[in-house]
């Protein structure tokens, strides 16, 4: 039977292969490719988010990349929104979307329709957090919603202080805003488990060499050149650490040495997130990848 719209989920922690996986697949299954990486939405952020280059993205059709300035505000609610038009419009071509990423709470958002009110901003409540440090907002948002605490960037204060303000509009906790049906049929799961941890963390580390190597100091001093020190683009990791460096906080090699830890302790927290849903299919190489779409889409959904 013919698969229905199907969508194919690809995640996994940073500098896991998610990028090169992607695109073979979506070129082996006629797909094209729906980002949901929180920092790829931003344009003139490229080196340090790790977004698919120009050449990669001639390879293959992708779609929710460079769609807002890094000055304008962005969330989850207007992510979902977005992403859910784009896999519509290349559902509708026949082509099948591939939803690759790492942000865990974009995605579930997306295959699990969570229930996320776009909450204006609360400048009031904002003003009032704004006075507090990144522990103290740690706390608050533990008190709040400890699960939410468990996976959001502590040192990410615009991240904490919105996670803040919608739990505090909405009455709820995050995962509270998951509605009550289960994983779609018509979508497939695939999250990568290609290294070890210590594997991972080397591949971290060299990444942020290579981000160096390739001019990720000059980028951001150029968007330091042509916006405001408070925009939320700054927020994102390895830009607020190149922030304080431009700042003369700290040294260029200090800066160096927290995004590489920052990143590290990303992966791990990507990883708590993606571990606790059992929905997700882990997959150890590209082969068993490419096995699973071809029996997920040959099989086809029960009628």
């Amino acid at each position: 039977m013919i698969m229905k719209n199907p969508i194919i989920v690809i995640i996994g922690p940073t500098a896991s292969g998610k990028t090169a996986l992607s695109i073979d697949l979506a070129k082996k299954f006629n797909g094209e490719i729906v980002n949901a990486d929180s920092q790829n939405v931003y344009r003139e952020m490229d080196i340090g988010t790790a977004k698919p280059t120009i050449e990669e993205q001639q390879e293959v059709p992708h779609h929710m990349l460079d769609i807002v300035d890094p000055s304008q505000e962005f969330n989850v609610a207007i992510y979902k929104r977005l992403a859910l038009e784009a896999i519509a419009e290349i559902s509708k071509r026949r082509k099948i979307p591939f939803l690759v990423g790492g942000t865990g709470l974009y995605i579930d958002a997306l295959i699990y329709n969570y229930h996320i009110p776009e909450v204006k901003p609360d400048a009031k409540l904002r003003a009032e957090l704004s006075l507090k440090d990144n522990d103290e907002l740690a706390v608050i948002l533990d008190e709040l919603d400890t699960e939410a605490a468990g996976i959001i960037d502590p040192n990410n204060r615009r991240r904490v202080i919105r996670a803040i303000e919608i739990i505090q509009a909405s009455g709820q906790p995050l995962l509270a805003m998951r509605s009550r049906e289960g994983k779609p049929e018509n979508v497939l799961m695939l999250g990568l488990d290609f290294f070890k941890r210590e594997e991972l963390y080397e591949r971290i580390n060299m990444r942020v060499d290579q981000m160096f190597e390739e001019g990720f100091l000059e980028e951001v001093k150029e968007l330091i050149d042509n916006y405001p020190w408070e925009i939320p683009g700054f927020n994102a990791l390895g830009y607020r650490q190149l922030v304080l460096y431009f700042k003369k906080e700290i040294d260029l090699p200090m800066a160096m040495e927290a995004i590489k830890k920052e990143t590290r302790n990303y992966a791990k927290r990507q990883m708590t997130w993606f571990k606790r849903n059992g929905d997700i299919n882990w997959v150890t190489d590209e082969r068993e990848a490419e096995r699973k779409v071809r029996e997920f889409l040959a099989d086809g959904i029960p009628s």
